[in-house]
Order: structure tokens, then C-alpha cells, then sequence
């Protein structure tokens, strides 16, 4: 959750310890009351399930998976291109091997596709020193799953945000018919009118610096010494 979003979620916790603690004050013959209070405990325990799965995804797409194995793919078609070299000088009749001119994913899953399939039908001297068809169509794999994981981590992160947002909006809406009870049924109980509101306030950090600030201008307006006239 971002900020205003901790914010209200607090709120709602707020909200449900209050509902927890003084329920039984509404007429319970007619309430409604209980049953939002219910239905925001129930927001509660979805959006922190939803906070979660957010921050799993974030994590999961900002994973260092996918670079490592490019890292590793991009290092083994190097030196399947240097060995080609050698083997060239030396007189084998193998392809250049030459790396993409794009650094992109794609070019790169399919200049690996491309090696593995050359080499197979070159020199037997790549699969001697380690860099057969298998190894880079191994090592492809597993840089084309990562990239397939980093996406689904993003999409999971999407609609966890959007899983926030429907049901944080759905319980303020829970909290404002909440204020019409509150006002309605307990009018005369001034102790619980102030409680609710501490319960169902939602902080706003600008204004306690502001608040800080002006203060802080009051403070060295009082302590400042007066002024004199010159003698």
C-alpha cells in the first residue's frame, strides 16, 4: 500500500477495535451496525492478504533471476563466437558465430536458438569444451523462464494494487454509513461521539508538519525580546 492507503488501512483497524469494544451500544433490534462492522473486519483481512501478494510480486518482479541469466546466456554465446574464432584459424570449416547486433531479449533467445543449432551440426570440438547444443539451449531456457517469471510478477503486482484500491473503497464507504449510525443512534452519548471520531480519523502527515511549524513561528515570536527605542 502507498501511504494514504497505510493511512486509511489504519484507520479501519481503528474502526474494528472500535466496533469490537462498543457494539453492543447500538439498538440491536434495528442496527445494522454489527454487520458492517463484520463486513469491514472482512476488508481487513483481505486487503492485508492482497498487501501481501503485492509486495510478493514487487519482489518477485524485481528479482535479479532474469539479469543473472542473461548474464550467464550472453557470457556463453561469447565464447561459443571465441572458440569459433580459434577454430577457424586453425582451420575448421565452422560458422563465425557472430553475436546479435541488438541487445534485446528477443535477439538474444534467438541468437542462442541460432548457436545451438549450429553448433550441433559443427566441429565436435564446442561439445569438448563444454559448449554443446545442450548447454546453450539449457542456458536459453532459463533466461526465456525468467523473463516469463518477471512478467508475472508484474502482472500479479497490478492486480493486487487494483485489489487494494476496490476493496479500501468499498469500506470507507462501510465507514461513512457507520458515521450516520454513530450520529444517529448515539446523539447523546458525547463520549462515544469522540471516541468514534478519533477512531475514524484518517492522519494527514502535511498537516502535523505544518502544524509542527506554525508552532514552532509561535514559540520564537513569544521568545523573542522586545524592541527598545533608541535613547
Amino acid at each position: 500500500m502507498h501511504a494514504l492507503e497505510r493511512r486509511q488501512y489504519e484507520m479501519l483497524l481503528r474502526v474494528r477495535d472500535f466496533g469490537n469494544m462498543h457494539r453492543h451500544v447500538f439498538a440491536a433490534s434495528s442496527s445494522i451496525a454489527p454487520r458492517i462492522f463484520d463486513a469491514v473486519g472482512t476488508a481487513i483481512d483481505d486487503l492485508t492478504a492482497a498487501d501481501t501478494m503485492k509486495l510478493s510480486a514487487l519482489a518477485s518482479a524485481r528479482a535479479d533471476r532474469k539479469a543473472a541469466a542473461r548474464k550467464a546466456l550472453r557470457k556463453l554465446l561469447r565464447q561459443v563466437s571465441q572458440l569459433a574464432r580459434v577454430l577457424r584459424a586453425g582451420g575448421h570449416a565452422v560458422p563465425p558465430f557472430e553475436p546479435a547486433a541488438s541487445k534485446s531479449d528477443l535477439a538474444v533467445l534467438t541468437t542462442a536458438r541460432h548457436f545451438a543449432s549450429d553448433v550441433a551440426a559443427a566441429d565436435a570440438e564446442f561439445s569438448a569444451h563444454g559448449l554443446g547444443p545442450r548447454v546453450i539451449a539449457e542456458a536459453a531456457a532459463r533466461f526465456e523462464a525468467a523473463i516469463q517469471d518477471r512478467g508475472t510478477g508484474r502482472a500479479d503486482h497490478t492486480a493486487a494494487r487494483v485489489r487494494i484500491h476496490v476493496l479500501l473503497s468499498s469500506a470507507l464507504l462501510d465507514v461513512r454509513r457507520l458515521d450516520l449510525l454513530v450520529e444517529n443512534e448515539l446523539a447523546d452519548d458525547d463520549v462515544i461521539q469522540t471516541v468514534w471520531k478519533q477512531a475514524r480519523r484518517v492522519d494527514d502527515p502535511r498537516r502535523r508538519r505544518r502544524g509542527r511549524g506554525a508552532a514552532q513561528s509561535t514559540t520564537l515570536r513569544l521568545v523573542a525580546p522586545p524592541v527598545t527605542e533608541a535613547a
